[in-house]
């Protein structure tokens, strides 16, 4: 495509065209590489999105993991406590659908298998090795293991809609404020 640099330095300013070519050693046409750039932005989105639920979901974890250690003696918040334990296990859920959390070593990925943003990663590797677009094949898997990433996106937003202003409701009710996400 055509493009234009400019170049600023104090009061000067110098502008030039230029055109970014087709590497002529490549088999794959100019449409193969839009197809591929699109297939390969929409799953990073995805698996971006993806991400940042996983550290919300970290943090969290580990609130609702102090506030019951904090609390573990007050049995005015039992109900409470138990509460936070069942949104740690959903969460938990989520977290262990999109991303491996067993993994320490090398040899982990074997023994455990990857989930599904290990899988979406491979897909775009496989893909970004060459200059042509997406099989038919390729989008299916990506369309496949998509939908069931946005399956477990759809149960953390519910999660986060429902649950956590349920617990601080309860929580400020007691007369305490502990947990809240900001998102």
């Amino acid at each position: 495509g055509d493009y234009k640099v400019k170049l600023s330095l104090n009061q000067t300013e110098l502008t030039q065209n230029f055109m970014i070519l087709k590497d002529p050693t490549s088999e794959g046409t100019i449409n193969d590489m839009i197809a591929q750039f699109d297939f390969v932005n929409e799953i990073n989105n995805v698996v971006d999105d993806a991400h940042n639920a996983i550290i919300n979901i970290r943090k969290i974890k580990s609130d609702l993991s102090n506030f019951q250690s904090e609390y573990a003696d007050n049995e005015q918040v039992n109900n409470l406590i138990e509460m936070s334990k069942s949104i740690s296990s959903s969460l938990d859920k989520v977290e262990n659908e999109l991303y491996q959390t067993k993994n320490q070593s090398n040899q982990d990925p074997l023994n455990y298998g990857v989930k599904l943003t290990n899988n979406l990663g491979n897909l775009n590797s496989a893909l970004r090795a060459s200059d042509f677009g997406p099989t038919d094949q390729d989008i299916k898997v990506k369309d496949e293991l998509i939908k069931k990433v946005r399956i477990q996106l759809d149960e953390y937003n519910s999660i986060i809609s429902n649950d956590i202003p349920n617990f601080n409701s309860i929580f400020k009710n007691l007369e305490l404020n502990y947990l809240n996400v900001f998102m």
